[in-house]
């Protein structure tokens, strides 16, 4: 029997100055990352820097992405490997661009924009705001220490 591939995710948290860059998903209450699925022959990174154009108009480079997160989880049934990179700094130039999956795409203060989150994306995003923006007396760290 041969052994299917298993399924990898790729998202991003874009934080500046406190806010996080989300999308809402038509329909649904929560946000979520941008990202999405690694496609058949593609790197995460490069899984993630399609992503992040086609659904926000985002040009990203690999020499902003951190890896910070991560995770094997179960979503319906079948192991995936989720992984969530971090973006700081970049006030980028975006555009809402896959408006038949998403009603908007926008800045949210830091801890609203968690708490909209839910699941694996929402644990992440946690712990990359934890390690690499606030330490535990809640000051802001220096990435570049």
């Amino acid at each position: 029997m041969m052994r299917e591939s298993m399924k990898q995710k790729v998202k991003v948290l874009i934080e500046n100055e406190g806010q996080l860059l989300l999308l809402k998903p038509i329909g649904k209450k929560k946000l979520t990352l941008i990202g999405g699925s690694v496609g058949k022959g593609e790197t995460v990174c490069s899984s993630l820097i399609r992503e992040a154009w086609e659904e926000a108009g985002i040009m990203l480079d690999t020499t902003l992405l951190t890896m910070a997160y991560r995770k094997l989880v179960r979503v319906k049934n079948k192991w995936v490997m989720f992984h969530c990179y971090l973006v700081r700094y970049e006030p980028f130039l975006f555009e809402l661009k896959e408006r038949h999956k998403f009603e908007y795409l926008d800045w949210m203060p830091m801890e609203k924009g968690l708490n909209k989150l839910r699941g694996v994306e929402q644990k992440a995003a946690r712990i990359l705001i934890d390690k690499y923006i606030i330490n535990t007396v809640g000051q802001e760290l220096s990435l570049g220490a």
